[in-house]
């Protein structure tokens, strides 16, 4: 060999120098190593720490001597508009194990399967970072029980799951974390502010890629107070203001990663979604927002999910990362028209009023007087039919309720969205009553407990209004009368309140 000798590999960069300590995802790592599993994905949203935690990861495992040959290092990642090839990562892994350039295999089944063979007895750790697709993993998986591969994606590579990887998804930074690296960053400013501080995590919602960028701005012009960047993220509507252009590229192209993935109709939803001003909807509002069937709508949600740039939580309820709807915002922006999302924003409004005032029907009765003409639903079919509809009602005013106030908020800030429903009806508080009578009473069920106790009190006399186009107008007590007053007109709760 001509004194020549096998240097073991040690290519995992280090991770940052300042690190928010994740000792629960540590925890769960360090079963990772002592587990059954050869694959680890870590999962998460784009810029939310996973290259950085996994770095560290790795730190922790060479402390501990756990992959005695050493440990390799892929990065998928958009490199000048090009991400590496899986021939070419095998081809760096396998030189990096001592196989000479000029008798590496052709094929990417062989480089595949001269890596098994020159893993099979050895211990070693296999990093791939930013992997969009399971079959950039799959020729990496080591047959040995000492080797590992760990993986980060945005994209949640359910196949490899399926095939027995284990799976850890990372969350952003809560306030404590978050208020700890700015402070680990900035110093006396941040020590100095805490008030601030904890309001620049919520706007950067607990991301490091943006929390840091922030921070490098406060570093580099030390007059710059942490409150007058809160108020300047607060005051423009973008959400860009803390970013230089560069900044806001950096963390702009950690979304963009994601987004060029995807196929056109999915990227059409994603950017319309930017348009949805509540805090989540169903698949079937996405349907109406985009303009598409169900299960069309179905796939592309699904395609949003596994890349990471959607989330849905137990109830199937979906919602966009408060960053990536800054991204989307702008993506939109730049490639739909004004039009593209105003005909969103007037469907997903028509399609919430015309739910609402079907739920308050079933709720309330159709005999209380309504600002709303029938002639806004009369196209329509009730979704709350049969012997449940009172329950289900209930349940999809106690879901959408905070999205129809942000729905009503919202009406002044879109143009040309009352070509079919009048923004007086769509924000016209009796069009939703329960909606606010839950704001009254603290939820729909206490507020009909109270209009039934009302009635029982009174001998259930429920023909006892005279007028039924005056709701609580009674022919018969004064009392009466306010009572019922108090539970069904909206516009005076406060001032019954004071006189009850």
């Amino acid at each position: 060999m001509g004194g020549s000798y096998m240097v073991v590999p040690h290519e995992v960069p280090l991770g940052p120098g300042v690190f928010v300590n994740r000792e629960p995802d540590f925890q769960w790592v360090d079963g990772f190593w002592s587990g059954t599993a050869r694959v680890d994905v870590c999962t998460g949203l784009p810029g939310v720490g996973k290259t950085a935690f996994v770095r560290r990861s790795v730190e922790k495992a060479r402390a501990a001597s756990m992959f005695t040959d050493g440990d390799l290092h892929v990065d998928f990642g958009v490199v000048q508009g090009e991400r590496m090839s899986v021939e070419d990562a095998l081809a760096a892994c396998l030189t990096a194990l001592g196989v000479a350039t000029e008798v590496l295999p052709a094929s990417l089944a062989s480089r595949a399967n001269l890596l098994r063979s020159k893993t099979a007895d050895v211990s070693v750790l296999i990093v791939l970072e930013n992997v969009t697709d399971p079959a950039q993993v799959t020729p990496f998986i080591p047959i040995g029980p000492a080797s590992a591969v760990l993986v980060t994606s945005s994209s949640r590579l359910s196949e490899l799951i399926v095939d027995g990887a284990a799976a850890h998804h990372l969350e952003p930074l809560d306030g404590a974390a978050g208020a700890h690296l700015i402070t680990e960053l900035v110093g006396a400013r941040a020590r100095a502010d805490t008030a601030a501080v904890a309001m620049l995590v919520r706007q950067c919602a607990g991301l490091p890629v943006a929390l840091k960028i922030v921070a490098a701005k406060l570093i580099a012009r030390p007059g710059l107070s942490i409150a007058s960047v809160v108020t300047s993220i607060a005051a423009d509507e973008r959400g860009l203001a803390p970013f230089s252009v560069a900044g806001w590229d950096a963390v702009a192209a950690v979304f963009s990663d994601a987004y060029v993935c995807l196929d056109t109709e999915s990227a059409r939803l994603y950017r319309l979604l930017s348009v949805y001003p509540g805090r989540d909807l169903t698949t079937e509002t996405a349907a109406v927002l985009a303009d598409r069937d169900v299960a069309r709508t179905d796939a592309a949600v699904d395609v949003l999910i596994e890349a990471g740039l959607l989330i849905e939580d137990s109830g199937r309820r979906l919602s966009l990362h408060p960053r990536l709807r800054r991204h989307a915002t702008q993506l939109s922006a730049d490639v739909d028209t004004d039009s593209d999302r105003e005909d969103a924003a007037r469907r997903f409004t028509e399609h919430l009023l015309v739910r609402s005032v079907f739920a308050d029907r079933a709720v309330l009765g159709t005999q209380r007087y309504r600002c709303t003409p029938d002639s806004v639903v009369a196209a329509y079919r009730s979704p709350f039919e049969g012997d449940d509809s009172y329950r289900r009602a209930l349940e999809w005013l106690d879901g959408e309720r905070m999205n129809l106030l942000a729905v009503q908020r919202s009406r002044n800030h879109v143009s040309n969205c009352t070509t079919t429903i009048p923004a007086s009806t769509s924000t016209s508080p009796t069009t939703m009553t329960a909606l606010f009578k839950s704001q009254a009473f603290g939820s729909f069920r206490c507020a009909r407990a109270r209009f039934d106790r009302g009635l029982e009190h009174f001998g259930k006399r429920e023909q006892s209004c005279g007028d039924p186009r005056r709701p609580g107008s009674c022919h018969r007590s004064p009392r009466r009368h306010r009572t019922l007053k108090f539970v069904d007109v909206e516009a005076n709760k406060s001032a019954d309140v004071r006189r009850g």
